[in-house]
């Protein structure tokens, strides 16, 4: 299943759910909203979304963006922005899955409930919610989880890192009534991006590994490596097709569970564009004042 090209994005269009691709979000001003059942699954799935647009798509500056917002992309421009990015995306890719690392060894499988947040892993864990709840999932579910769980939720335990933005990190995103909109309003213009360090060129962690032990300062992560950060070594585990128990959707791939293992590095600083406390710096910049950087936020500091 490949994010670029497969249909995997859950929309409810006139009360009734269907998947589509990128491609039919971004180039067409179809009606349809995010359609999930849990909360925190389709603001992860918005994120992943608005990160996709954004490394793949990036304006130059507030004039393109704004036509972005009002205009469809073309199917070439869309095929254009993902030509070099396919194997990145590829949930399977024999060497560079999307948010995994291949042959991870673990002494046995986690369900792929795991992770779904706040769901039991085992029943003397249960509460509110039993085990088993969601035993398989489809591919689009599967990458959403993985993204959800990288970003915005704690590690998997000790011995795991969590993400780049904290264990309990909060998230604001513009709203739109129309979901491609609302995915262009979240996006920065290269020229914004400058004023966070530029748009270097880099590589994900599951194509450019972190190094076990390595030590790594918030301004040594570029864009694409920091809206995708994957914390943690995984690896999903497919099986035969059928429904998605967490969207219903029917497919022909799903995952019941992964392998992890306990895999630690070193992380200073902060990494500017997730970084709160950096606006007020970005307001005086804006208006030609140039303070210098919250003695915290420095790159390099601790």
């Amino acid at each position: 299943m490949n994010l670029l090209t497969d249909p995997w994005i859950p929309v409810l269009d006139d009360k009734a759910f269907r998947p589509i691709n990128l491609q039919a979000l971004l180039c067409q001003e179809a009606d349809g909203d995010l359609a999930l059942s849990r909360d925190d699954m389709e603001l992860a799935c918005l994120q992943l979304l608005v990160s996709l647009t954004q490394v793949l798509f990036t304006p130059a500056d507030q004039r393109t963006l704004r036509v972005r917002i009002k205009t469809p992309l073309s199917e070439a421009e869309f095929q254009q922005g993902i030509a070099d990015y396919r194997d990145w995306f590829d949930l399977e890719h024999p060497d560079t899955p999307f948010m995994q690392t291949r042959g991870v060894q673990a002494a046995e499988v986690t369900p792929i409930q795991k992770l779904f947040i706040g769901l039991p892993e085992g029943n003397n864990q249960a509460f509110f919610n039993a085990e088993g709840e969601i035993k398989t999932v489809c591919g689009g579910c599967a990458a959403i989880g993985i993204f959800n769980q990288a970003n915005n939720c704690p590690s998997f335990g000790g011995g795991f890192k969590g993400s780049l933005r904290g264990s309990a990190p909060i998230t604001t995103l513009i709203d739109s009534p129309k979901l491609r909109r609302c995915i262009w309003e979240n996006v920065l213009p290269e020229s914004e991006l400058c004023l966070y360090g530029g748009m270097t060129p880099d590589r994900p962690v599951w194509v450019e590994p972190i190094r076990a032990g390595q030590k790594l300062y918030g301004n040594q992560i570029g864009l694409l490596r920091g809206l995708f950060w994957q914390p943690a070594r995984i690896e999903l585990l497919p099986e035969s097709g059928g429904a998605c128990d967490h969207c219903g959707a029917k497919v022909e791939r799903r995952y019941s569970g992964f392998n992890k293992e306990k895999f630690r590095y070193e992380f200073k600083g902060l990494w500017l564009p997730i970084a709160p406390g950096y606006l007020n710096w970005l307001k005086e910049r804006r208006k030609n004042v140039m303070p210098p950087l919250p003695l915290p936020l420095r790159p390099g500091l601790d």
